[in-house]
């Protein structure tokens, strides 16, 4: 059989100059890759994210995207966080957070009531608005062989929040399809002690999932019917629902 190899590239491979000319220039002298997911970052960078795309494209290697979903990343700039090339912290502050220019409408809220800042309600309506037009944006822009999303596409382990989401909205949403009347607190406790209740639910969580990706999916094949889609699918360590 043939094998097939793909190259994952972070943001600061193609935002500076100098490494993405030079990441160019050895990827076609070696020609080893048939594809190279390009991790998307903040919309200020699409001029550097088309011209990686198109001098992939010019040397014969599909260009494809990579993109956070619900989001994991922490608003806190860190030390260990901090790149010396572009001199930002790539993937601590809101500077360089690919959804900087959203305030969340709702953030994500814990079974124990924390908040994961910055990180989005997945059935928050203006979000999935936001995150749509973002992604059909670089869809446009790169048209890319390939759209990927990242491993954040969960419901468990979103720091400081161990399970979400159990916002005030997400607690109406749930009493009114199963025709309950839970407070977070009282459907915190159920979901531990109550084995219907816990069904519900998990399949509440899956059905918050699929919808996400659902949006997304009509997103990117309505502009690009032949894109592939693709997940990075992280269990963490943590409860995927089933056997309940």
């Amino acid at each position: 059989c043939s094998l097939f190899w793909v190259l994952r590239c972070w943001q600061r491979s193609y935002v500076n100059d100098t490494l993405r000319n030079g990441l160019l220039e050895q990827l076609k002298r070696y020609r080893v890759f048939d594809e190279m997911w390009m991790c998307l970052g903040g919309q200020e960078y699409a001029p550097q994210i088309k011209e990686m795309a198109d001098g992939l494209k010019a040397i014969g290697i599909d260009p494809c995207t990579e993109q956070i979903t619900i989001g994991h990343l922490s608003p806190v700039p860190s030390v260990r966080n901090f790149d010396p090339i572009t001199r930002s912290y790539l993937y601590g502050d809101f500077e360089d957070d690919p959804f900087a220019a959203f305030v969340p409408e709702r953030e994500m809220i814990g079974n124990d009531g924390k908040t994961a800042a910055g990180q989005n309600c997945p059935r928050s309506k203006a979000f999935i608005e936001y995150i749509s037009a973002y992604t059909a944006g670089f869809a446009e822009l790169i048209n890319p062989a390939g759209m990927f999303l990242d491993d954040d596409l969960r419901i468990y382990n979103h720091a400081p929040v161990w399970s979400g989401c159990f916002c005030d909205s997400c607690i109406v949403e749930f009493n009114s399809r199963y025709g309950t009347d839970f407070d977070r607190e009282g459907l915190a406790e159920a979901v531990n002690s109550d084995i219907e209740i816990r069904k519900k639910h998990i399949e509440f969580l899956r059905s918050t999932l699929y919808d996400f990706m659902f949006e997304l999916g009509k997103v990117i094949h309505s502009e690009l019917p032949e894109c592939r889609m693709g997940l990075q699918g992280c269990a963490n360590g943590g409860y995927t629902g089933y056997g309940y």
